[in-house]
């Protein structure tokens, strides 16, 4: 007996935001009766046993319908601005607690930039800079990794305070390591009022140097680069962990937690072999914290919750495509993800989907805005959506964003040599999102 059969007529490439329908038709055929097949017209599907014909229930993917504010609008938003220009192209990007931004390029050049664009100093490093950590406190302490081995830390006036070469500590993992033990990943801390920085290197290992350059310890990730660290207190115990993840090569995707010592406190599964973690999260609400993980493929949405002193996962999603960005609007009870296919979906703190839509294109980033979020798709192009999934359109970025990242007063876009800035309007609300890195 034929329970199925499958017959590939079409072949294609799918593009970023495209998905593919898929339609089974299953029958339990008794000896003596006709078979039925599948078929399509210009109608639609339909079923046939070579007498009578029967058309299925389907439906078309409808777009989610896009709101155009007229000029004057009190509750338009302004579309970006130039903040800032760099002579190459941009590949690091860091935002400073006073309100200015650290930009590295991809020729070295590394330039501390007020709050106004106003450029207050820059300095040559081998390049390209891969990525810029900066020390909390009052006086300015960076850290940029760049080259093909080099972190280097730079003071208050861009004088260049020390220079460390990273050797590569040979893994028994070669194929997952980078071609040199470059600090593609840096991020600064503080612990016991000592600056540090969390540094993720091409040969499978998390570095920490001093505030001197020193390094104080390395840890070997299991397997794959680690390619995005966070330094956060993501418990409310007012000490800051280091969370890591592998996103560059990777043989799976969980999320290790280190104290600042290098102890291992958490090892938090997300995706098995050849995944990535490609997104991380934090956000707080109604006396709760939380935490979202996203992978390139399987399983790839997981949020976690802190409670009984441990991150326990409260649920996981499977979406189609790679999870590209992570909202958690923990006082408002909504958790928001993009998607690599153009979905955007909005859970509940249970894991219930309120609602979705899905886009033309690929969705690269999420930037919170207020109580919404702005999408960033594969283009450049902006579309602001609520909690309700109403989707404004804004003026789009003049070519696609390589970073998207936010503070109290603004999104700060990344595209080629230019950096635009988004003004937000001061609303109350707690809204965390994740430091994006290049993918």
């Amino acid at each position: 007996m034929v329970l199925s059969s499958f017959v590939a007529r079409e072949t294609t490439h799918l593009q970023p935001g495209e998905s593919l329908r898929q339609v089974h038709l299953v029958k339990a055929r008794a000896p003596g009766e006709r078979i039925v097949h599948l078929s399509e017209t210009g109608k639609g599907l339909s079923v046939s046993d070579g007498e009578t014909r029967e058309r299925l229930r389907s439906f078309e993917i409808r777009r989610p319908p896009v709101a155009h504010p007229e000029e004057g609008d009190p509750d338009r938003e302004s579309g970006p601005s130039l903040f800032f220009e760099a002579e190459n192209r941009i590949t690091a990007l860091c935002l400073l607690d006073d309100g200015s931004v650290a930009v590295g390029t991809e020729a070295g050049t590394l330039s501390h930039v007020n709050a106004d664009g106003s450029r207050r100093w820059a300095a040559d490093l081998e390049g390209p800079v891969h990525d810029i950590g900066a020390a909390p406190g009052g006086s300015i302490l960076l850290a940029a990794g760049h080259g093909p081995a080099s972190l280097t830390g730079l003071g208050p006036a861009g004088e260049c305070l020390w220079t460390a070469g990273i050797e590569r500590e040979p893994s028994p993992w070669p194929w997952w390591e980078l071609p040199s033990p470059a600090a593609v990943q840096v991020a600064g801390g503080n612990a016991e009022d000592e600056p540090f920085f969390a540094v993720g290197c091409g040969d499978l290992q998390v570095r920490c140097f001093d505030s001197k350059g020193s390094e104080r310890w390395r840890w070997r990730y299991y397997a794959g680069v680690p390619g995005r660290i966070r330094v956060v207190d993501g418990d409310g115990s007012g000490k800051s962990r280091i969370f890591v993840g592998g996103e560059i090569l990777s043989c799976h995707s969980p999320c290790r937690i280190l104290e600042p010592d290098g102890s291992l406190i958490a090892d938090l599964p997300v995706e098995g072999w050849t995944s990535m973690l490609t997104a991380l999260a934090f956000g707080e609400g109604q006396g709760r914290r939380f935490m979202g993980c996203g992978a390139n493929r399987g399983a790839n949405l997981h949020l976690y919750e802190f409670k009984n002193d441990q991150w326990e996962r409260s649920w996981l999603k499977r979406l189609g495509g790679q999870v590209t960005g992570i909202c958690i609007l923990g006082s408002e009870g909504r958790v928001l993800v993009g998607t690599s296919q153009g979905f955007l979906l909005c859970y509940d703190l249970d894991g219930r989907q309120v609602w979705h839509r899905l886009f033309d294109q690929a969705i690269r980033h999420l930037a919170p805005l207020n109580k919404n979020v702005v999408v960033v798709d594969g283009s450049g192009g902006l579309r602001k959506v609520n909690l309700l999934g109403d989707v404004e359109e804004m003026a789009s970025l003049p070519e696609p964003c390589s970073f998207a990242v936010t503070d109290a007063t603004g999104i700060y876009f990344a595209c080629g040599s230019e950096i635009l800035r988004l003004g937000v309007k001061q609303k109350s609300g707690t809204l965390q999102s994740e430091k994006e890195t290049r993918p």
